[in-house]
């Protein structure tokens, strides 16, 4: 045996008799405190000297920090993805009924029944419940295409 407890975790921390929410907050904060440590370090090697847009203001006019570095960097996180085919797919719904095909009604309901499904899909990914959005129907499909917009 290497000298820790059978009750150890993997950081030497006495796991026995303790919730499991408490380990994970101990190991949270252990790397927090490694990351920090590495952060520090390297602002002191100089590494964060000659970074491009050094000096320069944030464009905040998103009024999202995170969101700004992840477009620089050509990132579109999965949700934006969904949020992008959701409105193209109501695009399509609103345009077949533009057309007045009353033979494609059943295949419209279908369709509907899908995007209220990627819908859903779409609201348990999102980051943020203010950007959650209600089912469409086809009643009401013109005015919630704006909403998506």
């Amino acid at each position: 045996m290497n000298g820790r407890k059978q009750s150890d975790d993997k950081l030497g921390h006495e796991t026995k008799g303790k919730p499991h929410f408490e380990n994970s907050k101990m190991v949270q904060d252990r790397a927090q405190t490694l990351m920090d440590a590495a952060f520090a370090q390297a602002q002191e090697k100089g590494d964060f000297d000659d970074l491009p847009h050094k000096g320069k203001k944030l464009d905040l006019s998103s009024g999202d920090a995170l969101s700004n570095v992840l477009k620089n960097a050509n990132y579109v996180p999965g949700w934006v993805d969904l949020q992008q085919r959701i409105r193209d797919e109501i695009r399509e719904v609103v345009h077949t009924l533009d057309q007045q095909d009353e033979n494609h009604i059943n295949h419209i309901d279908s369709r509907i029944e899908e995007i209220n499904e990627l819908i859903a899909k779409y609201n348990r990914e999102v980051p943020n419940p203010l950007l959650q959005k209600s089912k469409i129907y086809r009643d009401r499909i013109q005015q919630q295409l704006q909403k998506w917009e």
